[in-house]
């Protein structure tokens, strides 16, 4: 278990969707970004087709965990939250029970997808990591913890780097984490697990 994790989750934590909040359900596969074509053998889509499925893979996981409410409420850590999972901050202007449009729920979700996606991106890199199959789920990490997540998990992001996934995967059991929101943390270590081994 990596102990940091355990000391500094809490403050930043998004937690999954509540009653409150509309949930997704807690279960089923995640999205999925066709890279090949059908024999394996050659990419069918360019870079920005690539980041483009990440985007919208990564979008139908958050509804699937986040839900979406287009009413301000208060999440589970009372902190006052709408649209796909974004925070409430001074500069939005919202206060508890107002309501916001579909354009603004996906102008919200878009700047918010911005960053977690921008980070997941390099912190593959940094990992060695280029499956893209993973940065949605690694995106999910940074929207939910934060993109400095790898300082609170700086052993299971050591494993990651090393390659070693299924012991990555491991070390997230019985972290405040995997408490506070199981199915998430269930879907990044079955992502880590999917990951092929490093050569």
């Amino acid at each position: 278990m990596d102990e940091a994790a355990n000391a500094a989750l809490a403050p930043d934590t998004a937690p999954d969707a509540t009653l409150d909040s509309a949930p997704g359900p807690e279960s089923g596969a995640g999205p999925d970004i066709e890279t090949e074509s059908a024999s394996g053998s050659a990419p069918i889509a360019t870079p920005g087709q690539v980041e483009a499925q990440e985007l919208q893979a990564f979008e139908v996981l958050m509804r699937l965990r986040e839900g979406c409410m287009t009413k301000v409420y208060k999440d589970t850590l009372g902190k006052e939250t709408v649209g796909i999972g974004h925070l409430v901050t001074p500069e939005d202007n919202l206060h508890l029970g107002d309501v916001i449009s579909a354009s603004r729920v996906d102008a919200l979700f878009a700047a918010d997808a911005a960053a977690a996606l921008d980070a997941a991106r390099a912190q593959a890199r940094e990992a060695g990591i280029d499956s893209t199959h993973f940065i949605p789920y690694l995106a999910s990490v940074n929207f939910q913890l934060n993109t400095n997540w790898t300082k609170k998990f700086p052993n299971t992001w050591q494993m990651i780097c090393d390659g070693q996934y299924e012991q990555a995967a491991e070390a997230l059991n019985g972290t405040i984490w995997q408490h506070q929101t199981p199915v998430r943390v269930t879907d990044f270590q079955t992502a880590l697990r999917n990951l092929p081994p490093k050569a």
